[in-house]
């Protein structure tokens, strides 16, 4: 039964629905087993948790960190409304 595990910053939903079909139907295809033996798990990271040269994100000003979290959260808006 293969498992994958993808770490990621957070993810929209419906970008881990295109994911865990993806990787599952790819799986499905070479290892020959059945998809509903396929598991898909999904390790979100806050940006909060990250460090970046050395500096948590802790540390850095609420300002800039909210910067960062409003351009990724377009930036994943803007890539779903593509697909």
């Amino acid at each position: 039964m293969p498992v994958v595990t993808i770490h990621s910053l957070e993810l929209l939903e419906e970008q881990k629905k295109r994911i865990a079909r993806k990787y599952t139907e790819i799986l499905s295809e070479e290892t020959l087993v059945p998809e509903e033996r396929i598991y898909v798990f999904f390790a979100g990271y806050d940006v909060e948790d990250i460090a970046a040269g050395g500096v948590l994100n802790s540390e850095v000003p609420e300002e800039v960190l909210k910067q960062f979290n409003t351009k990724y959260s377009e930036h994943l808006r803007s890539i779903d409304k593509k697909q």
